[in-house]
């Protein structure tokens, strides 16, 4: 090893450089300040090949002290061989900063090339072997999905299991119906979700034959299951969910209803005060079926609603107060009574379509539609008062502090000064928009109804896209498919498929928006945007209602009728002001 003064310069790219993603621009100013505050000090390695030089490990350096205005610095320079060198350029990125999944995958087949082992790659490194073998699971992925993870848009571990399983041909299709937008992060759960290949068994099904084919079922024989059972299963999730859905609702018993399952697949009850029960049924339970969805079957509950309080005997006067008790109660108490309810019209894949249709819709209103100043403001503000909207300071996650609000932020407040320029402003209000409202159906990330104001007022409909296509159509149940052929003069047929089918002959050619997915506030949308938000902290919940604050203390009571609940400090009244200064 020789120790050289040359101009950084003359030092050329090694072309087998690991990192082929830069690094975040807040990692590479701080290695610029430090670099001129201090000097350089980690000396780069580099390599001589046919008269010129090349870097083996320090590019991110050397471009800082190019950037610094050196025109001479010290360097190492190596005569080890190549495969000693692209260890050292791979450990130098890993120690310095990080470098992302795809990188890494891509230097990990380089140094398997250079006849390095898993066992020996995870030991230089310092990682486990089970992550060298996880990220070989890159190389079975689809370009154009590496492409977005180089991004820094990655998914998690299950997700890249999942997808990784699957075959390029299903990855590429999948891509192609799911890809973002650019700037926009992929959903990677959709993906995985769409490429996860579970079995559903025949020997879990409880619909006929009859209605197997009827959905068009198809088994396939498992040759490497169990042989002293039923081994046929099917890879059509939807088909076979549709065929128990059938089954169970033409099945249920006297008093039995269909329960709704939440995303993690609980059944949740049809009253908040209903109790479920494990053990010691009695004969007043009432039952409920719902669809395990990872498993296919079809699941039985029991549960108890509330009893039925048995009011006194009524005083003189109270008679018409105590009928409408015992009316509330006895309403509470037989919701059974109600007509068990039916399949839900529109499916989960479905709802999630119309949050991603009207949440792009929305967005380009906002980029593109003539908004007045006021109107602007009153939506900035509602942006942020979202249920989507977490802020934090000092943050260290990197996709945070390098992107999103940071940069609507420094386009307005370049040099520490806001601008005054209307027409930035503008443009960083519409952004800022975009960034914080959604109706993506997500539970974390959706705004909630306050996006739906901001859509009307900015008559978002007309940027909905046409929904008379295959893909949305087919997430609508066979009644409402039916009700939609209705609306448009179509008789229903022998099938939901033959429903749709006419149904897109009929409305080729036109513009059509399902109901469901207009812009519209609904009185429970109003409601629960006039409801007082609730928030757990430290195991006791806080109210951010006027009441809840003003009966916190007098102080707290003085100062919401000093601002009159309007945001803004109220003028001192003139006598008051006298008086005060008498006091003082």
């Amino acid at each position: 090893m020789e120790l050289k003064k040359v101009d950084p310069r003359l030092l050329k790219e090694d072309p087998l450089n690991p990192r082929r993603s830069p690094a975040a621009p807040a990692y590479e100013e701080q290695l610029l300040a430090n670099i001129q505050a201090v000097g350089l000090i980690q000396l780069p390695l580099c390599k001589e090949r046919e008269g010129e030089f090349f870097i083996v490990a320090g590019h991110r350096r050397v471009q800082a002290c190019i950037r610094a205005g050196f025109s001479e610095i010290e360097a190492l320079f190596t005569d080890s061989d190549t495969r000693t060198n692209a260890m050292r350029s791979v450990a130098e990125n890993v120690v310095r900063t990080g470098l992302n999944t795809v990188d890494t995958w891509r230097a990990i087949v380089s140094l398997t090339g250079a006849d390095w082992t898993e066992d020996a790659i995870a030991t230089a490194l310092n990682l486990p072997t089970r992550t060298i073998q996880r990220l070989r699971q890159c190389g079975k992925m689809h370009p154009a999905m590496l492409e977005q993870m180089a991004l820094n848009d990655e998914p998690n571990a299950r997700e890249l299991r999942l997808i990784a399983s699957a075959s390029i041909e299903d990855q590429a299709e999948v891509w192609k119906k799911h890809k973002p937008k650019r700037g926009e992060h992929a959903q990677w759960y959709a993906i995985a979700q769409a490429l996860d290949n579970r079995r559903y068994y025949a020997r879990d099904a409880k619909f006929d034959p009859e209605l197997a084919k009827a959905h068009g079922i198809v088994w396939l024989e498992d040759l490497f299951d169990q042989g002293d059972q039923d081994n046929r299963y099917t890879t059509q999730t939807e088909e076979f969910l549709g065929a128990q859905y059938e089954h169970m609702a033409n099945t249920l018993p006297k008093k039995g209803i269909i329960l709704t399952v939440d995303k993690q697949g609980t059944p949740q009850l049809p009253h908040k005060k209903a109790e479920r029960i494990y053990h010691g049924a009695k004969k007043s339970d009432l039952t409920g079926s719902y669809i395990n969805e990872s498993t296919g079957k079809i699941e039985v509950i029991t549960y108890r609603m509330p009893v039925e309080v048995k009011p006194a005997k009524p005083a003189a006067g109270k008679a018409g107060i105590t009928a409408g008790a015992t009316a509330t109660a006895a309403a509470v108490a037989a919701p059974s009574a109600e007509p068990a309810p039916s399949r839900a019209p529109i499916t989960q894949a479905g709802m999630a379509m119309i949050g991603d249709m009207r949440t792009d819709a929305l967005h380009e209103g906002l980029a593109n539609d003539a908004i007045d100043d006021l109107t602007l403001i009153g939506l900035l503000v509602m942006a942020f008062c979202g249920n989507n909207v977490d802020v934090k300071t000092g943050t260290s996650d990197e996709k945070l502090r390098t992107k999103g609000r940071p940069a609507i932020a420094r386009a307005i407040a370049a040099g520490g000064t806001l601008t005054a320029d209307p027409e930035t402003l503008r443009q960083a209000a519409r952004d800022c928009l975009r960034f914080g409202l959604n109706l993506r159906d997500s539970y974390s990330a959706k705004t909630g109804p306050l996006a739906l104001v901001a859509a009307t007022a900015i008559n978002a409909d007309r940027h909905l896209p046409n929904m008379a296509t295959e893909e949305f159509l087919s997430c609508l149940s066979k009644a409402e498919i039916e009700n939609v052929g209705r609306q448009h003069k179509i008789q229903p047929r022998n099938t939901g498929k033959e429903t749709r089918g006419a149904i897109l002959k009929e409305l080729a050619g036109q513009h059509y928006v399902h109901p469901a997915a207009n812009f519209t506030v609904t009185p429970e949308d109003a409601k629960a945007i006039d409801a007082p938000r609730h928030y757990e902290i430290y195991g006791q919940t806080e109210d951010d209602s006027i009441e809840s604050v003003a009966g916190e203390g007098d102080d707290n009571a003085e100062i919401l009728r000093s601002i009159g609940h309007t945001g803004q400090d109220p003028e001192p009244d003139a006598d008051d002001a006298g008086q005060d200064s008498v006091a003082a």
